[in-house]
């Protein structure tokens, strides 16, 4: 991987246009209203051949500050969101992300719409009762968080092909990335203390 990094020095030029997003909260967690600044640019950011999309990147810090309310028991804040910078945080995800799918399309993986249909199926929030997968769920779903089926199933077939590279090349999957941000934010000095028995008989000086 080193090797087509060193040869591909173009898809480590990332344009980001972070002074376009306007942002002032989490409107989901009831933190307010937030906008993205879709007039100056059309993406966040440009990776190689890659876009960052808006909906990509709300969709990513969405995740995100999910994960960390849900470790920290709710108690996340706007103010602990913009201490940890999760904005930041979001955005290289997604430029790390963006790397891996050029690279990835370079060695010709590719995804087919059964293997997103089949994502789609698998998941939950999707489903019905019964557990089949529901039309009428994913479209108010996707609607209430500003998404289209077309931007959505973008995210998820480049998803699928970054899934297989992760597969041949044993990276840390997503969900570990975050437990490993977590746990540098939430890790505490533990300190062991062990109780000594001596004899001051024993003791030389």
């Amino acid at each position: 991987m080193l090797t087509w990094m060193q040869h591909h020095k173009k898809y480590l030029v990332v344009t980001i246009w972070v002074s376009t997003i306007a942002f002032v909260g989490a409107g989901f967690l009831g933190w307010g209203a937030y906008d993205f600044n879709l007039n100056r640019s059309s993406s966040v950011a440009t990776v190689g051949n890659e876009k960052i999309g808006f909906s990509e990147f709300d969709t990513r810090y969405r995740q995100i500050v999910s994960y960390y309310n849900q470790i920290s028991n709710g108690a996340l804040t706007p103010e602990n969101a913009e201490q940890l910078g999760i904005k930041n945080i979001a955005l290289s995800s997604l430029v790390e992300d963006k790397l891996l799918l050029n690279f990835a399309k370079d060695l010709g993986i590719g995804v087919n719409e059964n293997e997103i249909l089949q994502k789609l199926a698998n998941t939950r929030e999707f489903q019905d009762p019964t557990g089949d997968f529901n039309k009428t769920i994913y479209y108010e779903l996707l609607n209430a968080n500003n998404l289209t089926p077309k931007d959505y199933e973008t995210q998820l077939a480049n998803e699928v092909i970054t899934d297989k590279l992760n597969q041949i090349f044993n990276i840390p999957s997503k969900d570990e990335e975050l437990k490993m941000l977590a746990s540098s934010y939430f890790m505490q000095d533990a300190l062991s203390i062990a109780k000594i028995d001596y004899d001051k008989k024993n003791i030389k000086i």
